[in-house]
C-alpha cells in the first residue's frame, strides 16, 4: 500500500494530499455515525487509495486548465475501475476499501460510475468516501477552478444531498465541520452584559445583586411588621403596599358573560 501511496505522490502531489485528507474526513465522520474501530480503519485505508487508479489515466487529463470534454471525463472516471483493479489481489481482506474505491463515484438517485447503482446498493464506504472526497475537492484549488469556501462548498452539498449523495453521510459532514469549527459559530459560554454600575446583567429568570440586597432590606424591615405583604397590588385600596394602618378591600366580582349590567 504504501508503493502504491508513494507512486501516487510521485506522479501528482496534488492527488495525495487530497487523498490524506479525505481519509481524515472519512474516519471523522464514521465515528459521527457511531461505525466501529474496524470500518473505520477501511474508510482509513479507503480515503488514502480511492484515487490510486489515477496512476493510469494520463496527467494531461488530470492538469489540464480547461474543460474537459464528455469523453476525457469519462476518462478520468475510469480511475475508480483501475484502481479496484489494481487493489483486488492486495486487499481481499479488505472487501469495503474495494467497494470505496469503485463505487465513490456513484450517485444516490443513480446514474453514476461505474455500475450505475442506487440509492443503499451503494456500499456504505463509498457513501462516504464521496461526500468527503466531493468536499475536500471543492475547497481545494484546482488546474480548471479556484477554491471555493467552507460555505459554499456545504452549500452544494445540502443541495445535492439525495440526488448524488447519501443525505445522512452529509449531516455527519456538517457535524465534523462543526466540531472542527469549520462552519456556524463555535459553542462558547455566554457572556453578560453589564448593566450601568458595572454589575454583570442577571440571566433571566435570577435577581440582581442590587434586587437581592433591596429585598433583603425590605424583609428585614417593613414586611416584618407586615404580614400581608405579599398580597396583589389591586387588593389595596390606594394601589400601595398594604400595611397595618392601610386596610385591604375584596376585588371586585367580574359579571359573568350571562349577566345584564345593573342588575342586582
Amino acid at each position: 500500500m504504501r508503493a502504491l501511496v508513494g507512486a501516487l505522490d510521485a506522479k501528482d502531489a496534488d492527488t495525495w494530499q487530497h487523498s490524506s485528507r479525505v481519509s481524515a474526513v472519512s474516519v471523522a465522520m464514521a465515528r459521527v455515525l457511531g461505525l466501529d474501530d474496524r470500518m473505520q480503519s477501511e474508510l482509513r485505508i479507503a480515503g488514502e487509495l480511492h484515487d490510486v487508479g489515477k496512476i493510469g489515466v494520463p496527467v494531461e487529463l488530470l492538469r489540464r486548465p480547461g474543460r474537459l470534454t464528455a469523453a476525457e471525463y469519462r476518462a478520468v472516471l475510469l480511475h475508480t475501475v483501475i484502481g479496484e483493479r489494481m487493489l483486488r489481489p492486495l486487499m481481499r481482506r479488505h472487501p469495503q476499501v474495494l467497494q470505496a474505491v469503485r463505487s465513490h463515484h456513484e450517485r444516490f438517485a443513480g446514474g453514476g460510475f461505474p455500475d450505475g447503482l442506487h440509492g443503499y446498493a451503494i456500499p456504505l464506504a463509498a457513501r462516504i468516501v464521496a461526500v468527503a472526497d466531493a468536499f475536500d475537492a471543492m475547497t481545494s484549488s484546482r488546474p480548471y477552478r479556484a477554491a471555493l469556501g467552507v460555505t459554499a462548498a456545504v452549500r452544494e452539498l445540502r443541495a445535492s444531498a439525495g440526488t448524488q449523495f447519501d443525505p445522512a453521510c452529509v449531516r455527519a459532514l456538517l457535524i465534523v465541520l462543526r466540531v472542527q469549527g469549520r462552519v456556524g459559530r463555535p459553542r462558547a459560554v455566554p457572556t453578560r452584559r453589564a448593566t450601568r454600575c458595572g454589575e454583570p446583567r442577571p440571566r433571566r429568570g435570577m435577581m440582581s445583586v442590587a434586587a437581592r440586597g433591596r429585598r433583603a432590606r425590605w424583609l428585614s424591615g417593613p414586611a416584618r411588621a407586615d404580614p400581608d405583604w405579599r398580597r396583589p397590588r389591586w387588593l389595596a385600596s390606594d394601589h400601595r403596599r398594604p400595611s397595618a394602618a392601610t386596610p385591604c378591600i375584596a376585588a371586585p366580582a367580574r359579571a359573568g358573560p350571562h349577566c345584564r349590567r345593573g342588575a342586582s
